[in-house]
């Protein structure tokens, strides 16, 4: 139901918290639509997103680029397709959209995904003037699964954030353990402890994937 929705309609907005699919239905849609279109534009904050996306889509006529770097872009796409807009959701974030699409916002093709949750705070950049905006001009879908995270990980990340990330539809799993630390030192070392662990359990490192603020040096 949602890819036929994101496929009929010229403009969509598709919410939904982190877990419940976005970035996977922003991909297999550019991968859709670029049978039909000469140019599918598919842009996302993090670069190294981009990348991997782009490895996903080399296949196919879609051209994939982190937001940094949509003002590089040579012509406007004939469809555009935005992950992770919530992190460019302001009034130059739209000029950068709007130029990067045939017809620009109002009258282009363009499918948008984003998180309105407090995931948005750490970037700063969801302007709701901006998102009613593009409102007006769209239809909109909602992702109401959680498709990535257990029970256990979906009602601790809600109870701690207040953040709507969807229904578990995994099950249940592990638990979660909570560690409260007051110094990038003190979590630094909380972080080895636990991938310690984790490798006398019998964990590689392909089975870890560590997330943090801060850069990785």
């Amino acid at each position: 139901q949602k890819l036929a929705i994101l496929e009929e309609e010229p403009r969509v907005i598709c919410k939904g918290g982190a877990g419940t699919g976005k970035t996977v239905l922003a991909t297999e849609t550019a991968r859709l639509l670029a049978a039909g279109h000469e140019r599918v534009l598919l842009t996302c904050e993090n670069p190294i997103l981009a990348s991997f996306l782009a490895g996903r889509l080399q296949n196919e006529p879609v051209e994939v680029v982190s937001h940094d770097r949509l003002t590089d872009i040579d012509q406007p796409a004939d469809v555009l397709i935005v992950d992770e807009t919530q992190d460019i959701l302001d009034s130059n974030g739209l000029a950068a959209l709007d130029n990067a699409v045939k017809g620009g916002l109002e009258n282009g093709a363009w499918r948008i995904f984003l998180d309105p949750n407090t995931q948005a705070d750490f970037v700063g950049r969801l302007d709701p003037e901006a998102l009613g905006f593009l409102e007006e001009l769209s239809a909109t879908a909602t992702l109401a699964d959680n498709c990535r995270n257990s029970r256990e990980v979906v009602t601790n990340t809600t109870l701690m954030t207040g953040a709507d990330i969807g229904t578990a539809a995994l099950g249940s799993g592990h638990g979660v353990d909570t560690v409260v630390y007051r110094t990038r030192a003190e979590a630094t070392n909380s972080a080895a402890a636990k991938i310690g662990d984790l490798f006398r359990e019998g964990a590689s490192p392909g089975d870890i994937t560590l997330l943090s603020p801060v850069p990785f040096e």
